[in-house]
């Protein structure tokens, strides 16, 4: 018994991730100026999310060099807003 309630424990948390990735996925936006100025480049944000959804302590882990950029990865979460409860 006890394996299979990991097993399916893991493809609970597994979907819900997914879920919360295609959701900040949907808002993600390349600023215009940027595209224009060529500046690309990979962002890493970190939160925290609370039981209810909620997310707290957003920030920019690992910055792409562009504030344009990390004020978009940022907003991407912000418009999520709150997720389904854990």
């Amino acid at each position: 018994g006890e394996g299979k309630s990991d097993g399916r424990a893991a493809t609970v948390k597994e979907i819900y991730f997914s879920e919360v990735r295609s959701k900040i996925e949907s808002n993600k936006f390349y600023p215009l100026i940027s595209r224009r100025m060529g500046q690309t480049g990979i962002v890493v944000v970190g939160f925290t999310l609370l039981k209810d959804g909620s997310i707290i302590d957003l920030h920019v882990h690992k910055s792409s060099r562009f504030d344009r950029l990390d004020a978009s990865a940022l907003d991407a979460v912000k418009k999520v807003g709150r997720f389904g409860p854990i």
